[in-house]
């Protein structure tokens, strides 16, 4: 709609958040519904960093951008996180009925949030396509978690 109207737009679209980390940390999971789906994220100062970036660019041009780190499924999460914090932290892969159940008895919207989560993760790799701002390198889910753990601490 916005590009039918002719003025030149710029949409980011941040992937998941780092700063779910300390959830898992306390209860012990990764719950999801993503088999072997990959996802992306970054901590919210990598977001508003590229967010930045794009608001003081010269480029008038309209543009969409998926922001985000390297992909990795939640088991690689989970093994990431216990390493990183000593917590043991688990997976646990739900189906869709059960995810959405799960997030249902969490007051959770099963549409938002983690129902993201599931339908963008579940079908394999999808982490953001290449885009011209600038990305976390390839370590970034270990840099971010530890980030992201240090800010909880």
């Amino acid at each position: 709609m916005i590009t039918a109207i002719g003025v030149p737009a710029t949409m980011l679209r941040n992937a998941f958040y780092t700063s779910q980390i300390p959830v898992y940390t306390a209860t012990g999971l990764v719950v999801g519904a993503t088999g072997d789906g990959r996802i992306s994220a970054a901590t919210h100062a990598d977001f508003a960093t590229a967010a930045a970036a794009v608001l003081t660019s010269d480029d008038a041009e309209s543009h969409f951008y998926e922001l985000g780190g390297s992909s990795f499924s939640l088991a690689e999460l989970a093994e990431e996180v216990t390493a990183i914090t000593g917590t043991p932290v688990m997976h646990q892969n739900l189906s869709e009925t059960d995810f959405i159940a799960d997030r249902q008895a969490a007051g959770m919207d099963p549409c938002s949030g983690g129902g993201r989560l599931y339908r963008r993760g579940r079908d394999g790799d999808r982490a953001p396509p290449p885009s011209p701002v600038d990305r976390p390198p390839p370590d970034a889910a270990h840099r971010n978690a530890r980030r992201a753990v240090a800010a909880c601490s």
